[in-house]
């Protein structure tokens, strides 16, 4: 059964709303302008809004029983929204339109979700010998429209479109990198990036990190895992963060390289340090690169303090170290 909703009175209208599913209050909303208000004036919570550039434009809206799905195949205008069940692991199209411009999408979410800023977004491509060119960094800066970005990641991509990402998307708190895109030239760049107060920096590839960059970095994390540094240039990083550097810093990941990558002692070099009792109950918290903020037990391990007071545990194990501060 169908009735001209608009013909009621204002309070039905919105008594009706109310009790729509989410998606078809979405659908409602972007009808006109005067639909616009009535859902925001319902103050919808979401969990999260996500943005994925791939082969196609998707955006997830996370919900606590499904999510839903927007999808547009650039340059074709029509959006499919779709809802993923939780339990039953099934995709189901709910509407598709033409009815708002993919470019205004994203904002037009944001405004009637009463989310202010997008989650996480991921640049991908889906190998260097494929990029959807269709997706133009233009397209990406209208698309975002200069909203916050919790996390952003940045996977395989062109160099030059990955230097543009940096430097046109306002990341705020996780920032993932498959490698550094900055020429040896373009390094006062990087330095800007990493003067940033980010909750984690984690990258793959080097290409062009030093000691001297992680030293400069405020993250409270940063990881590395496909990175080689010696022992030497470690032990200069220990000395450092012990007179200051790096004061944000909780907690530090990188792959060593060289004959000594399992001698601990040797990264301590000139440094003055405590083993921690095995049966010490003392517990340090880590959020890691990819996951959420989890225990750590501290027992038999080596602990090294900061002029300040401030105490990390140092571990040195199969060719990667890891410090994590108490801080």
């Amino acid at each position: 059964m169908t009735f001209p909703l608009h013909s009621l009175p204002n309070d039905a209208i919105l008594n009706v709303i109310r009790n729509m599913e989410i998606y078809d209050q979405i659908a409602y909303s972007i009808c006109s302008k005067t639909s616009e208000r009535n859902v925001i004036n319902q103050k919808l919570k979401v969990n999260s809004i996500c943005l994925e550039l791939f082969k196609e434009i998707a955006i997830s809206v996370g919900l606590p029983d499904y999510k839903l799905f927007f999808n547009i195949i650039h340059p074709h205008p029509i959006i499919r929204c779709h809802r993923y069940n939780f339990d039953e692991n099934r995709m189901e199209l709910m509407w598709k339109t033409r009815a708002i411009g993919v470019r205004n999408i994203i904002s037009h979410l944001c405004k009637v979700l009463n989310h202010p800023e997008i989650d996480e977004m991921l640049l991908s491509s889906s190998s260097i010998n494929q990029i959807n060119t269709r997706i133009s960094m233009e397209l990406i800066r209208e698309l975002v429209q200069r909203k916050a970005i919790k996390i952003l990641e940045v996977r395989i991509l062109p160099q030059s479109k990955a230097r543009n990402a940096l430097q046109i998307l306002r990341f705020s708190s996780i920032l993932r990198l498959q490698s550094i895109p900055f020429e040896r030239q373009e390094h006062w760049k990087w330095k800007k990036i990493l003067a940033q107060n980010l909750e984690i920096l984690s990258f793959k590839s080097p290409r062009h990190a030093t000691i001297d960059d992680l030293l400069l970095a405020n993250s409270e994390e940063i990881s590395t895992t496909h990175d080689y540094f010696t022992v030497k240039q470690l032990n200069r990083f220990l000395k450092m963060w012990i007179i200051g550097a790096s004061r944000r810093l909780k907690h530090f990941f990188i792959r060593i390289t060289g004959s000594l990558t399992d001698d601990l002692f040797e990264a301590l070099r000139g440094i003055q340090f405590e083993r921690v009792p095995i049966d010490c109950d003392e517990v340090y918290r880590s959020r890691s690169s990819n996951y959420p903020a989890r225990e750590i037990r501290i027992r038999g391990e080596i602990r090294i303090q900061r002029h300040d007071g401030t105490k990390a545990v140092v571990v040195l194990k199969n060719g990667y170290f890891s410090m994590i501060s108490s801080s």
